[in-house]
Formats: C-alpha cells, structure tokens, sequence
C-alpha cells in the first residue's frame, strides 16, 4: 500500500512529540524522588531515541498494518476537513480544530450537525460520510460508544463496505462488551475490495482472533495507538 510521505513526518513527528513529552514527566517525577542522581532532561532524551526503534516497526516491521491503518484514518480525517472548509469557510475550520483538541467538545457537534443538513439538501452522500465520521470520533473522545455507534451505523448505510468505519465499529462494539458483533465488523473491513494489503489484512485479522481467544478489549491493539491514527 503506497502512504504519501507527508504521512510518514506526520507519524514521526506526533509519537515522537509523545515520546519527549512522556520522557519530560518521568524525569520530573525522578528528580523529584531520587535527586542529584538523575537528570530531569535524560529522560526525554532518552524516550525519543528509544522510540526511534518502535517507528521503524510502524514503518517497515512487524507494526506496518497498524501504521497503513492509521493512514487510512487520516485520509477520512482530511477529507471532512475539506469539507468543513469548502461549505463554512476557514474561520470555522479553525474553530472546530481547536474544539477537537479537547476531550469535550464545545461547539464540534453543532457545526457537524449543521454540515450534515448541508450535505442532504446538496445530496452529497460522500460529503454526509465524512461528516458522519467525524459524528462518530467526536463522540468516542467522549467515550459515548452507544453513540458513536450509531453514528457509524448511519454512515455505513452510505459506505456498507468501508474499510475504516466498519473497523471503528469493531473497536466501539468491543467497548461495550460485544464480542460477535465485533467480529463481524472486522470481517466486513477485510471484505473492502480495496483492501490488497498483506499487512493491513494481517492487522485487522489479528484483532479477529484475538477477540475470539481473549473476547472484546477496551484499549487500542497497540499501547498509544489512539494518538497516532485520526
């Protein structure tokens, strides 16, 4: 699967942003406990060059379907920006990005909703997709997995067959305990025709099996993945 280059500097830049930024509270607390042993600017050094080392299996080993996942998330996440752009204008694109920096939104849902009548009265399905898309992420950072099911039930009516909304309706049936539910989804995100990936196929394939040995999970497939994809 080919990923633009932006993606990649994207990707580093974010997790290693992460890894600093955990490195920076560690080493505050280290200090704090053990002074005079260990410098408090050691440990964000050090989390970033030991992360290094995870990068490269998102980007060429054994995480590389996390990674084409993540990217497939993205591409949703900039066509609703564009969107948002085109029918209300830059000044509330701006509004919404900062809105979406929180864990509750202000404001997101109203502009949204109002997008979405938009998008019916153009009778811009793909345009409503996105829109639903963002519906449903805004209310996982809530944790309203009820729901941002529903959301994604909606949007699926559009795109039955999509890969990242069929997968993100895995991930929120396994939040609320469902396990078969889950697993039918994840075989509708293997069912895309424009899944051609080996490692996505894997990835997605994983999380099938895991369910049905260890049943549903409430935490992403790999420690901080939520940071990383939309």
């Amino acid at each position: 699967m080919t990923v633009s280059y932006s993606f990649y500097l994207r990707f580093w830049a974010i997790n290693s942003f992460m890894a600093i930024a955990t490195g920076f509270a560690l080493g505050y607390m280290a200090f704090y406990i053990i002074p005079f042993i260990f410098s408090p600017i050691s440990f964000p050094i050090l989390a970033f060059f030991i992360y290094q080392f995870f990068i490269y299996k998102y980007f060429w080993g054994e995480y590389r379907g996390h990674f084409e996942y993540a990217y497939r998330e993205r591409q949703i996440q900039e066509g609703a920006n564009k969107v948002i752009k085109n029918c209300l204008g830059m000044k509330t694109f701006i509004k919404v990005f900062l809105d979406e920096l929180s864990a509750i939104g202000i404001e997101r849902d109203e502009i949204y909703i109002e997008l979405l009548g938009i998008t019916e009265n153009e009778a811009n399905t793909e345009q409503k997709f996105l829109i639903l898309m963002k519906l449903a992420h805004s209310s996982k950072k809530e944790d309203n997995y009820e729901r941002e099911i529903s959301y994604l039930e909606q949007a699926l009516e559009i795109l039955p067959r999509d890969l990242v909304a069929n997968y993100r309706l895995a991930n929120s049936f396994e939040k609320i305990g469902k396990s078969e539910e889950a697993v039918e989804s994840y075989k509708a995100a293997l069912g895309n025709p424009s899944l051609l990936s080996d490692k996505l196929k894997d990835f997605i394939s994983s999380q099938i099996e895991r369910v049905k040995s260890k049943g549903p999970s409430k935490k992403p497939p790999v420690p901080g993945l939520k940071y990383m994809t939309y």
